[in-house]
Formats: C-alpha cells, sequence, structure tokens
C-alpha cells in the first residue's frame, strides 16, 4: 500500500502457509473451503494444496486510524481486552504452540480486568445518510498528518510506512485509499451511528475472517469478503467461569449460542473505540498497538489471496 501504483499491487495474489503459533488466516481459509477442522501438518497441508490449485479470491481488508496519525491495513482483526491481553503475554509460552493461548488465558482469568472505553459503530445493515455527512473527498480522517503511517504486512509482522492519508496536494494516482466512512477524532462520530451503552468492557474484538486462531472460531458465519466487520464485546460483569465457557464453546463456534447478556455482536462497516483509560494492550493482527483512540472501516475486495475455493 506504499506504492504509487498500490491500486494494481495489491491485486496480486498471496498465499497464505501456516507456520506460527496462531494460524488464524490459514484456519479461515481452510473453514472457508469447508475442510474440516485441521491444525499444524494438516492445516499446512491443505493450504499447500491451495498454493498448487492456484485459485485466488477476493478479500476486505480493514483501513485502520490512530489519534496520533498512524495508519495500518489489517487482515483479521484489532482487539483490546483480555483477548489482546493473553495474544501479547503468551508470546512467552510460543515454544508451545497454539497451546500457549490456553495457557495465557488461564493466567489471566485469575485476576480478569475491566477497561473503560467508549465504542461506537456503524452498523453493517444501516444506510448511510447524504454524502454531506461524510468527510469531504481527501479528508483526513488520521490526524497528525506528518506522523508515519504504517501497514500490517502479510503475516501481520513487523509494520512498514506507507504514504500518509490523502492530500488535495498529491496527484490522484499517488493517494492512498480514502476512509469515506470515518471523521475525523476531533468530531463526534455521525448521528447514524450507535453508541455502545456500556463503557466498562473485559474484551472488544473486530474480526473480518472466521477464526481468531486455529482452534477459535470466533465468527463462523463470515467470509473472505462479506463486507463486514464481526464486531464481538464482553460487557463487565462477566464471571471468570463465563469467560471459561465461552472460549470453550468458541472451538466449535457456538458461544452465541450460550445467550450470556456480557457478550455483544453485531456485524458493523465502521467502527471507533476511545479508550477512558491506557489500560492493556491494543492488537492488530496479533501486534501490539499503542492504547490511543482508533477507528476503521472495511474496504470490500481490496486485496486477493490464494483459496481453496
Amino acid at each position: 500500500m506504499e506504492r504509487p501504483d498500490w491500486k494494481s499491487a495489491i491485486q496480486k495474489p498471496l498465499c497464505i502457509l501456516p507456520g506460527g503459533s496462531g494460524n488464524a488466516l490459514a484456519a479461515s481459509l481452510n473453514h472457508y473451503a469447508s475442510k474440516g477442522h485441521f491444525t499444524k501438518e494438516d492445516l499446512l497441508m491443505n493450504c499447500t494444496y491451495f498454493l498448487c490449485k492456484g485459485l485466488h479470491a477476493p478479500m476486505d481488508l480493514v483501513s485502520l486510524c490512530t489519534a496520533s496519525g498512524k495508519r495500518l491495513f489489517s487482515f483479521l482483526s484489532f482487539g483490546w481486552g483480555f483477548v489482546s491481553d493473553v495474544d501479547i503475554t503468551s508470546e512467552r509460552y510460543r515454544k508451545l504452540g497454539n497451546a500457549r493461548f490456553t495457557v495465557g488465558t488461564f493466567q489471566l482469568l485469575t485476576s480478569l480486568q475491566v477497561y473503560k472505553g467508549r465504542l461506537s459503530y456503524l452498523p453493517a445493515e444501516a444506510q448511510s445518510p447524504a454524502s454531506s455527512s461524510l468527510p469531504p473527498t481527501g479528508a483526513n480522517t488520521c490526524p497528525s498528518a506528518q506522523h508515519p503511517h504504517q501497514v500490517s504486512t502479510a503475516n501481520g509482522k513487523s509494520p512498514v510506512h506507507i504514504l500518509p492519508p490523502p492530500a488535495s496536494s498529491l496527484p490522484k494516482e499517488d493517494s492512498v485509499l480514502e476512509d469515506s466512512l470515518l471523521v475525523p477524532f476531533e468530531q463526534p462520530v455521525p448521528k447514524h451511528w450507535t453508541v455502545a451503552p456500556d463503557e466498562e468492557f473485559v474484551s472488544i474484538i473486530g474480526i473480518h475472517q472466521s477464526h481468531l486462531g486455529a482452534d477459535l472460531v470466533l465468527a463462523p458465519t463470515a467470509k473472505l469478503f462479506d463486507d463486514a466487520i464481526h464486531l464481538f464485546y464482553v460487557s463487565a460483569g462477566v464471571s471468570r467461569m463465563g469467560m471459561v465457557k465461552f472460549f470453550m464453546a468458541m472451538d466449535k463456534g457456538n458461544h452465541l449460542a450460550l445467550n450470556s447478556p456480557h457478550l455483544h455482536y453485531v456485524p458493523v462497516k465502521a467502527f471507533r473505540l476511545e479508550p477512558l483509560e491506557p489500560k492493556g494492550f491494543m492488537t492488530v493482527d496479533g501486534e501490539v498497538l499503542t492504547c490511543e483512540p482508533v477507528q476503521g472501516q472495511i474496504h470490500n475486495r481490496l486485496a486477493r489471496i490464494i483459496s481453496g475455493s
């Protein structure tokens, strides 16, 4: 996305071969191809088979902006709170493979934390009002444009610098993708957005693939290009046993069937999260992001990926 010809470069199909401990995107591709549940060598074998077939499909990406002026593109998820804390603090157990998430989960359950923030979102079924309420063409919805911007790489590691947000002084072919659903942070969210009634959370996750890990089916109905961020949040008051049941059910994607009053789910087009205190880890595709106000929106069929169907 840092290249002047990003519009054509981003259409280059990428292949995912699992080699880490999370492997969420690889597991999602396996899920979309109806290959059943596989991990480790079996998952690698399936993804290698996808590569040999050579079929590719469009894939949604999410553009994320922070209050300090960073811009990133995400292929998997954004998170804050319990799940993100587990992801980062369990890095020390990476040699355990996917089991590190189980160890990290039970460690953090001993002292379940609450994170205070304001969550706003544009529901996926909502109709946008007149264009006058949207930022003008070339508007900067990521303030502090003088700061370098970053884009998450294909494996979620080592962010690289990209061009700053589009400005009128740039030629059209050099401008980066505009976030038409977002407004600058100094402005309130548009009136047709929804503001979550809760301001105390245990965890917030916006995911646009089916899997959060090889064994964690967070959004079983998600597709590669369904043009939605699947927003989940757990409000304060949930018990430790409630969290255990949530993660156990997520193994098969049945967590919503628990009908927990603390677990909320809504498909959205865009969201804004404003922490009321700088607590815990924020993550984008499993990598740490400074805890600060952040907003993002889905971009339908922006990239292409080698898939099984």
